[in-house]
C-alpha cells in the first residue's frame, strides 16, 4: 500500500474524456477504505500542470501540511485519514517568461510569431475532437503569414474561434459562456488588438501574454511602449493571438474540468459512500481542480447527490458568480444548487487575493473578448470575474468574517460559505502551499 505524509495513498487517472483509466483503481481505494476503517477520506484535484509528477509533487505538500495541524488536534486523533489523488489530462496557460509588453524581444531572441508557433505546436494534441490536431497545424500556418498576408489574423481568429465552439455548451450558462460564444462576432483584427491590451482592476500595468497559471504575471508599464498598437503592429497582433490561444485553452480546461467532475469522480463518490456511508468525504481542488470537485459537488442531477463533508476551494479558475443568486437578470450561479440543496454539510472554503493574477487575467481577456473597456476589468464589480480573485460574490450568507493567515483562529459553522482573505498568505496562483491554508482546512474538517 502507497504512503504519503503517513496516509495510505491511492491516485484515480481520469481521461480527458472524465472516465477513469484504470478502474481497478477505484476498487482498490473501496477495498482499503473499508478495510482500514478509514473515517476520513481527503480528495484532491490539481489545477493546471504540464505533468502528473508537478501534480504528485503538490500533493506530496499538501499531505505533509494536513498532517502536520491534524496531529495537533486531540479532536481528531481518534480518525483514521486518507488520501485520494486525482490525475487528470491538463495544461497551463503560455509561460510568462515568453512575452512581455508589446512584444518578446524583450526575453526571448525569438520573433513574436515563433514563440506563438511554439505554443500552438505544444497545444497540438491538446484539445479535444478528432479535428483539432489539423486546426491547431492551420493556424499555425497562418501564423507563419502574420504581416504578409493580410488576411492571415482573420484567417487565424477563425481557426481559434472553432477550437473555442468545440467545448462551449449549447446554451450559456455562465458569464465566460457569453464570451466565447461572441468570439466569431468581433472583427477579427479589431479584436487581437484589443486583447493585446488587458489590463486588471485598480492596475496601470500592462498584461502581454496573460500569465502562466504556474505563477505570478509579467507586467511592464503600459506606457513605456509596447501595447496594442495599430493594424499592422505585428508584435501587438501577436500578442492578441496568444490571449486568444490561451482563452481557448482555459475555455477547453473548463470543459475538460466539469466532464472530470460530473462524469468521472462523482460516481466514484458515490460508490464510496453506498459502500461505506459513514466515511467523511473532504474534497480539495485547486484552479481548475476546484472546478473539478465543484463539480462533483453538484452532480449531474439534482436529484441523485453525493453527501460531501467539506469542500476547500484554493484559487479557484472559475466565476466569481459561480455560487451567486440572480447575479444579472434572474440568473443563478452555476453550482447554485450546491448551495440551496445542501450538498455539503459542512463548511465551504475559498480562498482569494488579487495576488492570482492568473485568475484576474483569465477573466480580463473575457472582458475584452465581450467589449468591454476598461480599469475595473476583473474586479468584485465586473461580470467576469474569478472566485481565486474576488470569492464569491452575490452570494446570499456567504461569510467573510475570516482570513487566511497566520494566527487566525476559526469557528467555522455547517452549511456556510466563507470567502478568505488570502492577500498576506497566498502570492501568487499556485502559491497555496502554506500551514496557513493546512490548518483552515483541517479546522473545517473539525467542526
Amino acid at each position: 500500500m502507497a504512503t504519503l505524509a503517513g496516509f495510505p495513498y491511492f491516485e484515480i487517472q481520469f481521461t480527458k474524456e472524465g472516465i477513469v483509466f484504470q478502474p481497478e483503481e477505484v476498487t482498490d481505494l473501496i477495498n482499503l477504505l473499508s478495510e482500514s476503517q478509514i473515517t476520513d477520506l481527503l480528495v484532491l484535484s490539481h489545477g493546471w500542470n504540464n505533468d502528473m509528477e508537478e501534480a504528485r509533487s503538490l500533493y506530496q505538500r499538501l499531505g505533509t501540511l494536513f498532517a502536520a495541524e491534524i496531529a495537533k488536534r486531540p479532536e481528531l486523533v481518534e480518525r483514521k485519514f486518507a488520501i485520494a489523488a486525482v490525475l487528470w489530462p491538463s495544461k497551463k496557460f503560455a509561460e510568462e517568461d515568453l512575452i512581455a509588453g508589446g512584444g518578446a524581444a524583450s526575453l526571448t531572441t525569438a520573433a513574436p510569431t515563433d514563440v506563438l508557433i511554439n505554443q500552438l505546436r505544444e497545444l497540438q494534441n491538446f484539445f479535444d475532437g478528432d479535428e483539432s490536431t489539423a486546426i491547431v497545424q492551420q493556424a499555425i500556418d497562418k501564423v507563419d503569414q502574420f504581416g504578409a498576408d493580410l488576411n492571415a489574423p482573420r484567417k487565424y481568429v477563425a481557426l481559434i474561434q472553432q477550437l473555442i465552439a468545440k467545448a462551449s455548451p449549447e446554451k450559456e450558462g455562465e458569464p465566460e459562456d457569453f464570451s466565447a460564444s461572441h468570439v466569431n462576432k468581433n472583427d477579427p483584427t479589431d479584436l487581437l488588438n484589443r486583447l493585446s491590451d488587458v489590463r486588471l482592476a485598480n492596475s496601470t500595468d500592462f498584461i502581454g501574454d496573460s500569465t502562466g497559471l504556474s505563477g505570478s504575471s509579467t507586467t511592464t508599464d503600459f506606457n513605456a511602449g509596447g501595447g496594442a498598437g495599430g493594424l499592422f503592429d505585428l508584435s501587438g497582433l501577436t500578442n492578441g493571438a496568444r490571449n486568444l490561444l490561451n482563452f481557448a485553452t482555459y475555455y477547453q480546461m473548463k470543459d475538460r474540468a466539469g466532464k472530470v467532475g460530473v462524469l468521472g469522480l462523482n460516481p466514484i463518490l458515490k460508490r464510496i459512500k453506498q459502500t461505506l456511508p459513514n466515511c467523511k468525504l473532504h474534497l480539495i481542488g485547486h484552479s481548475f481542480g476546484a472546478r473539478v470537485v465543484t463539480a462533483a459537488t453538484a452532480g449531474p442531477d439534482t436529484i441523485s447527490t453525493v453527501p460531501i463533508d467539506t469542500l476547500s476551494l484554493l484559487q479557484a479558475a472559475f466565476s466569481h458568480y459561480g455560487f451567486a443568486e440572480n447575479y444579472e437578470d434572474g440568473k443563478d450561479g452555476f453550482f447554485r444548487s450546491v448551495l440551496t440543496q445542501r450538498k455539503v454539510k459542512g463548511p465551504i472554503l475559498i480562498s482569494q487575493t488579487h495576488n492570482d493574477k492568473a485568475v484576474g487575467v483569465a477573466y480580463a481577456i473575457a472582458s475584452r473578448i465581450a467589449g468591454q473597456i476598461g480599469a475595473f476589468l476583473g474586479d468584485p464589480n465586473d461580470l467576469f470575474g474569478g472566485l481565486g480573485a474576488n470569492g464569491a460574490q452575490k452570494t446570499p450568507a456567504s461569510s467573510t468574517q475570516f482570513n487566511l493567515d497566520f494566527g487566525s483562529v476559526y469557528s467555522f459553522q455547517i452549511n456556510t460559505l466563507y470567502n478568505l482573505n488570502a492577500d498576506n498568505c497566498i502570492m501568487d496562483h499556485s502559491d497555496i502551499c502554506h500551514p496557513q491554508v493546512a490548518n483552515a482546512i483541517v479546522s473545517s474538517i473539525a467542526t
